[in-house]
């Protein structure tokens, strides 16, 4: 987490899925930036409109994503926070197809996150790694934001004793 932190910047959150879907997270590290993202780790996010649960739903059990998005009662906490069932299983989908997620602002106005999966030894996602990113930041350095927090799930994935085939021929 230092080091995604360090070379990204940004605030780095790991967080986990729970029972009821939302995240909770586990542990972060603050920007060193004047002007950074910050977050309390004492309350719950919900999955729909974050990054690190939209990654964390994606990797869920089959069933997981139909039984949340029915029950699911998305309130718009930011123009952009994204309500429709259509669109968030989509959003899931894409998460699962590309191996990440982002939130553009539709948690808090001004902040953009970006999460990929943790993977334990079987492979079972059980954590996402998130950059908290002020928004302005994030627009201007877009794809080298994605590359990190994908390299660094990918190494703490590795530590944890996930090591698929693709993996192994890097390391």
């Amino acid at each position: 987490m230092e080091k995604l932190r360090d070379e990204s910047g940004e605030t780095v959150v790991l967080g986990v899925r729970m029972r009821n879907q939302d995240v909770k997270r586990c542990a972060k590290l603050v920007s060193l930036q004047a002007v950074r993202y910050d977050t309390t780790r004492e309350t719950q996010m919900p999955a729909y409109c974050t990054a690190m649960g939209r990654v964390l739903l994606a990797y869920a059990e089959p069933g997981v994503v139909d039984a949340y998005l029915a029950r699911l009662q998305p309130e718009r906490l930011t123009p952009r926070t994204v309500t429709d069932r259509a669109a968030l299983r989509g959003l899931i989908e894409a998460a699962r197809r590309d191996g990440y997620a982002i939130s553009d602002e539709e948690m808090v106005l001004g902040g953009t996150g970006i999460a990929a999966p943790v993977r334990t030894r079987s492979g079972r996602v059980e954590a996402a790694i998130n950059l908290g990113v002020v928004t302005p930041r994030y627009a201007a350095n877009r794809e080298r934001m994605i590359g990190l927090v994908v390299a660094a799930a990918r190494q703490l994935s590795f530590r944890m004793g996930h090591m698929s085939a693709v993996e192994s021929a890097a390391a």
